[in-house]
């Protein structure tokens, strides 16, 4: 789901939803969880394809996501499925493997999405902003986290 450039209002009760990986019974249970405790708006970082459900896992996602109205980012594994790189990995989706529609999808998600929420602003990305393999660790210094200019930004 795209956003228009001013960022959305969360409610008061959000879900997060992480690295999917085609998994779409666990998916459709996540959300079913989420919903049953009051998640009113539903967020995933992305990561969709390469898993053990394979093509019809990752349609089968796609498709539950659209359905209830998940705000969804490009993860890792998306962006390697769509530049054909990283395909060695286990359970990897080749990209030829794919529906021009899914393929649209996966182009279509944005690497961040802007909220505001309750507590302030919220960016939902899939690594830190717009580079999904950016992290830090919880046992980073103060230090290392003040020098690591990807979560600065």
């Amino acid at each position: 789901m795209l956003m228009s450039s001013s960022p959305r209002a969360l409610s008061q009760r959000v879900g997060i939803i992480g690295d999917v990986h085609t998994e779409s019974a666990a998916l459709a249970r996540a959300i079913e969880l989420l919903r049953d405790k009051g998640a009113s708006d539903l967020l995933c970082v992305g990561d969709l394809a390469d898993g053990p459900e394979e093509v019809i896992g990752l349609e089968r996602c796609r498709d539950l996501l659209i359905d209830h109205d998940v705000f969804v980012v490009c993860g890792n594994h998306d962006r390697w499925l769509l530049e054909d790189s990283m395909r060695d990995l286990d359970d990897a989706i080749e990209r030829h493997e794919l529906e021009p529609d899914m393929v649209d999808y996966l182009e279509g998600l944005p690497a961040t999405i802007e909220f505001s929420s309750p507590s302030g602003p919220l960016l939902l990305c899939h690594g830190l902003g717009g580079n999904d393999m950016g992290k830090f660790d919880p046992l980073d210094s103060d230090r290392q986290l003040r020098s690591n200019s990807a979560l600065q930004d």
